[in-house]
C-alpha cells in the first residue's frame, strides 16, 4: 500500500507541474518534488530485493495466488489508472 500512495504522490506532482503550480514555487515545492519521487524509488527498490526472500508468498487475487509478474501487471495498471485520473480532473477543472 505504501508503494502505492507514493505512486500517486509522484504522478501528483508531475501532473501539478504540468498543469502550472496551484501554490507559488517555493522551497516546500522543490522538496515535495524531489521527496515523493526518491521516497517510491526506495520503496520499489526494497520491494523488488526481497522479492527474492518472499515478500510475495502468499499474495492473493480474488481469492487466487498471484505470481510476481501478477503484481508487475498489477502496479503498472494502477500507475495507468491513477495518471488517467488525474488527466480527466485536470482537463475537466473539477
Amino acid at each position: 500500500p505504501a508503494l502505492f500512495a507514493f505512486l500517486t504522490v509522484t504522478i501528483a506532482n508531475y501532473f501539478g507541474f504540468v498543469f502550472g503550480p496551484i501554490r507559488e514555487f517555493s522551497e516546500q515545492n522543490e522538496m515535495d518534488a524531489i521527496s515523493g519521487p526518491a521516497t517510491m524509488l526506495i520503496f520499489l527498490l526494497v520491494y523488488l530485493r526481497l522479492r527474492d526472500e518472499g515478500i510475495e508468498d502468499g499474495m492473493t487475487f480474488q481469492g487466487e495466488s498471484l505470481d510476481s509478474k501478477g503484481f508487475d501487471r498489477l502496479f503498472v495498471m494502477v500507475a495507468i489508472v491513477i495518471s488517467a485520473t488525474f488527466m480527466i480532473v485536470e482537463i475537466s477543472g473539477l
